[in-house]
């Protein structure tokens, strides 16, 4: 029974920590697509706007829909997001 336990508190710790992981890359992206930000010049306008919007989606999903999702679904977010946000890693 302790280890049933324990397990649903390792299941309830990872949700956690995927769900951080796509709240700090929202945050993170959008603060590096800022005018002032070091990746905003290695993007052009339309996929910049389009990321930004993709990002203002997942963090509204975050808030709202995503609230008790499971932790495969919070990697599924982040893999998406990640399609534009790691094309302008490379070029950054």
């Amino acid at each position: 029974m302790e280890l049933d336990m324990f397990k649903a508190d390792r299941r309830i710790i990872e949700v956690k920590e995927m769900k951080n992981a796509v709240e700090q890359y929202v945050y993170d992206n959008r603060a590096y697509l800022d005018t002032y930000g070091d990746r905003a010049k290695y993007v052009d306008e339309a996929t910049k706007e389009k990321f930004l919007g993709q990002l203002n989606a997942a963090e509204e999903w975050l808030y709202n829909d995503g609230q008790n999702v499971s932790k495969e679904d919070y990697e599924a977010k982040l893999n998406e997001l990640k399609i534009i946000g790691q094309q302008i890693d490379r070029r950054y």
